[in-house]
């Protein structure tokens, strides 16, 4: 177990989720209160759309539909209380990494895994550490990090069928912080990012071991089905430059 002490700005806090419910931004956008929030009339709390848009400077420039539903794990098109999000959704697609993760660690623990590319196992890795994230709803966000930039994180998240929020790291801040090596490896990180654990890789062990230690984070173990993630611990190629 390694101890993680996060200084975070008070700009940070306040400066990222903070769009209110005002008319002028559903005249700007052209659209209805329904869009973001959950309510139909506008105003409290927002769906995946509006946290988007709280989370961009106010702006839908990077937006899409197919790709952030999938994330949020709703249906497409969806509006009102029907567009809440799923599980524990980061709008925020500039980054950096580790103020995100940073951010994510407020409301709870965190478990990231670091991808390089989009091969067919860390396709799977999306999709098993998707379920994952349903399983446990708003009580842990899961999310992935990738030694890039913000466009070719939003393509790689697009390449890995949209499962998860890639957040990009070109500078490998998060690379650095976390102690990781390699694709596929995942850090369960504890509330208020204090502690965090390493692990080594993706398989079936890994994944419950990482959920174990969040569960000893305080985040009660969900039941998830994780018979697709690999029995051999799988890894991706080296993340150092």
């Amino acid at each position: 177990m390694k101890k993680l002490l996060y200084l975070l700005p008070i700009v940070l806090i306040a400066g990222i989720f903070t769009a209110e419910a005002r008319p002028i931004y559903a005249r700007r956008e052209g659209k209805a209160c329904g869009y973001c929030h959950l309510s139909v009339r506008g105003g409290g709390e927002r769906g995946f759309r509006g946290m988007f848009y709280g989370g961009n400077n106010l702006s839908f420039q990077r937006f899409d539909e197919k790709r952030e539903s999938s994330i949020a794990g709703v249906a497409m098109d969806v509006v009102a209380s029907e567009a809440a999000a799923k599980c524990r959704y980061v709008g925020n697609v500039s980054g950096p990494a580790t103020a995100q993760v940073q951010l994510a660690s407020l409301h709870g623990p965190v478990l990231v895994v670091f991808f390089d590319k989009a091969d067919t196992s860390q396709k799977l890795a999306a999709k098993v550490l998707k379920e994952v994230a349903l399983a446990y709803g708003n009580a842990v966000t899961v999310v992935s990090v990738a030694p890039v930039d913000m466009d070719a994180a939003l393509k790689l998240t697009q390449d890995l069928d949209s499962k998860l929020r890639v957040l990009p790291d070109p500078d490998r801040a998060a690379i650095k912080k976390f102690g990781v090596r390699k694709g596929l490896d995942m850090v369960a990180i504890s509330r208020l990012g204090e502690t965090f654990k390493v692990f080594d890789g993706f398989s079936q062990a890994n994944v419950k071991r990482a959920m174990a230690e969040l569960a000893g984070f305080g985040a009660a173990h969900p039941t998830v089905d994780v018979s697709d993630a690999p029995v051999k611990v799988a890894r991706g190629g080296p993340l150092s430059s």
